[in-house]
């Protein structure tokens, strides 16, 4: 009977001790499993966290990108404005509402006027350049005073926009040995001519008689020889090349760089893409193709098939400083000019 009692409770302490163990387990496991669901919880919230701050760096980086593309606008627009001085170029002008700044810098560039734009903030930067012309009637090709004299044509002159001629009308002129061929589609362009033709733009001319001027020592950079490839952006200083007679062949000259010489000829191997060119006398042979901004005092002349992209500008200016006689621009047979013309001196437009 004893026996049996205490079989009994050794069973009894083995089941319990059986449980126990058991109940370990689960609770181990338990605690197991919330530590994972915890780590899987922490590595969760973690990923949000970071796809929150992502996005909002996303969105706080293009907002100051646009807000900068919204300076560069403000810079245009506050550098065509009478207000703007000359004092204010290349200076930083730093915004009182946030941390963004930006710089103009304003000078002619051939007949145009050249406008660099730049600003910046804490992590970006961007800079524009562009070049402004002075907006005219599109149906006018031509204008002559009112002088009771009747106007020279020579070649094969075809007219397509209207066309302002004095009331003599007009004549044959022979130029080169070429007279004048009558085309019956002209004079449906014709209209009476004005008796003044409306002044120039007093800063225009400022700004063209400081092109002729030699190089600004603490803005330009001067150099001897003219390079055979040069691209020099228009947010750096201003190659000035300064020579006597020039011949530029198998050259390659971009954006800003000013040649300055008494007779240059520009051959048809040469690749020029904005440059502004300042002389007496320009020709350029035939074939040539390119971008360019020319301001001579006494000619400027070009060979067959010479074709000249936008924004090109030819100025003739004469200062009533050279020698006297025929100034012109001359425009040879199968040449395409898209661009600014404009012959003027320094008292009256001619």
């Amino acid at each position: 009977m004893f026996r049996n009692r205490v079989n009994n409770n050794d069973e009894m302490s083995a089941k319990a001790f059986s449980f126990s163990r058991r109940l370990s387990k689960l609770r181990g496991g338990a605690l197991y499993i919330s530590i994972l669901v915890s780590i899987i919880l922490g590595v969760t919230l973690t990923f949000f966290i970071l796809i929150a701050n992502y996005n909002q760096r996303n969105v706080t980086a293009f907002l100051q990108a646009s807000q900068l593309q919204y300076n560069l606008k403000s810079a245009f627009q506050a550098a065509q404005s009478a207000y703007f001085l000359q004092e204010h170029t290349t200076v930083w002008i730093k915004n009182p509402v946030n941390d963004d700044s930006m710089r103009i810098n304003k000078l002619s560039w051939g007949a145009y006027l050249l406008i660099c734009a730049e600003t910046k903030n804490r992590h970006h930067y961007l800079s524009q350049s562009g070049l402004y012309g002075t907006y005219m009637s599109a149906d006018t090709g031509l204008m002559v005073s009112e002088n009771s004299r009747p106007l020279g044509l020579s070649g094969n002159v075809v007219f397509k926009a209207g066309c302002y001629i004095p009331k003599a009308g007009i004549k044959p002129a022979y130029i080169e040995g070429q007279s004048y061929n009558s085309n019956a589609e002209n004079y449906k362009h014709f209209r009476p001519a004005p008796f003044q033709i409306p002044g120039v733009n007093a800063e225009f001319c400022k700004g063209l008689k400081q092109q002729l001027h030699k190089g600004d020592l603490f803005l330009d950079s001067s150099i001897v020889i003219i390079p055979e490839h040069c691209n020099q952006p228009f947010m750096q200083k201003t190659l000035v090349c300064e020579v006597l007679t020039g011949y530029l062949r198998n050259t390659r000259l971009s954006n800003n760089i000013r040649l300055m010489c008494d007779d240059i000829e520009i051959d048809s191997s040469a690749k020029l893409n904005n440059i502004l060119i300042v002389c007496r006398k320009a020709r350029f042979t035939k074939g040539f193709k390119g971008k360019v901004h020319v301001i001579a005092s006494d000619s400027i002349s070009m060979e067959e098939n010479c074709e000249f992209f936008y924004p090109s500008s030819f100025v003739l200016f004469d200062e009533g400083k050279g020698a006297e006689g025929f100034k012109f621009i001359q425009f040879n047979a199968h040449c395409k000019f898209s661009g600014g013309v404009l012959a003027l001196g320094e008292n009256k437009t001619v």
